[in-house]
């Protein structure tokens, strides 16, 4: 599935809504997504999509068995894309295959989604239909730079604590060493 952030514009494998243009199982040409105008970055996971729009919210679509929409709604598929919940200031977005991540503007990461394995980084391995923050206890991360994830783990460019600089900081599944240094 390829999408482009104005519009944006989407095409490929829909079998659960994840092109956000309707039921078809799948989208040979360009289709407007419905609902979603002033898009400025999009990220595509296996079976969900999300952008984030010029007000610095969030929408997602596509299948929400694993909470990858982010909403309260708990809808089996989001089409049209649904408003994740109680996200604001949203400066940058990821998605990895059933989770996803925002980096808010001021550096604090927030996820939902499946949360096995540990990849929203709160510490329990359950299922979260609405955003938690990420980090260990009653800490949660901030001064994040940048966020990535893969299948079941995330990544963060966080500011080294001694000597300036910044460090990869990882959560998650570590089942091919992708976490150790």
């Amino acid at each position: 599935r390829l999408c482009r952030p104005e519009g944006p514009r989407c095409w490929g494998a829909n079998q659960v809504g994840q092109v956000g243009t309707g039921t078809a199982p799948y989208w040979r040409r360009a289709a407007m997504v419905s609902g979603v105008t002033n898009a400025t970055e999009l990220a595509l996971g296996c079976l969900h999509s999300c952008a984030r729009l010029a007000d610095a919210t969030v929408r997602c679509w596509g299948d929400d068995n694993s909470g990858g929409l982010g909403s309260a709604a708990q809808t089996p598929y989001g089409d049209p894309p649904v408003v994740v919940t109680g996200l604001t200031s949203v400066a940058q977005l990821a998605v990895g295959s059933a989770h996803s991540c925002a980096r808010l503007d001021g550096g604090e990461v927030h996820c939902w989604g499946d949360g096995a394995d540990g990849c929203l980084g709160n510490g329990a391995p359950d299922i979260s239909h609405e955003p938690v923050a990420s980090g260990s206890g009653e800490t949660p991360l901030s001064a994040v730079h940048h966020i990535a994830l893969g299948v079941r783990f995330s990544l963060a460019i966080v500011p080294r604590q001694l000597g300036g600089g910044a460090v990869v900081m990882g959560w998650g599944r570590n089942q091919d060493l992708v976490l150790s240094a």
